[in-house]
């Protein structure tokens, strides 16, 4: 954002950013809590920035998507796989099922072929609802790419 708010103020036309948070941001976790207050930061950054933007009328809007549990290897060094030999824990899959119905506002895990899709057209279906244009068409600041 250090770069990107004086490239779009200088377009004159606003924009959208949007920053990658987690539920983990939202509620700890006692075995996370180093990742909980990293994504906590960033969800309180968004915010500072919004308002920063919001006080200054350059059409900047700022926001942060808290995606849930992603089903993802990382998982594997935090909970374990519940494969034989792994200290007799339950299956990775019934583990995040868990913790997902108690962390997740739509209480069921996601999978990385389908949660950078949500966000990806959030901006543009919210440009079409406030009939803003979102960043500088011509001059792209970035990309964002994901989903089968």
């Amino acid at each position: 954002m250090k770069h990107s708010i004086p490239l779009m103020r200088a377009s004159g036309e606003g924009g959208s950013i949007i920053n990658m948070s987690s539920v983990a941001g939202l509620k700890g976790s006692a075995i996370l809590a180093g990742y909980c207050a990293t994504k906590g930061g960033v969800r309180l950054f968004t915010k500072a920035v919004a308002m920063e933007c919001g006080n200054a009328k350059d059409g900047i809007r700022v926001n942060s998507v808290h995606p849930g549990i992603i089903e993802t290897p990382i998982w594997d060094d935090i909970i374990g796989t519940g494969e034989a030999g792994d200290n007799a824990r339950p299956p990775r899959a019934q583990v995040l099922d868990a913790m997902s119905a108690e962390a997740v506002p739509l209480g069921g895990k996601g999978y990385p072929s389908t949660s950078p899709t949500a966000s990806c057209g959030w901006p543009r279906r919210r440009a079409a609802m406030s009939r803003r244009r979102i960043g500088h068409r011509r001059r792209p600041l970035g990309e964002v790419t994901g989903g089968p």
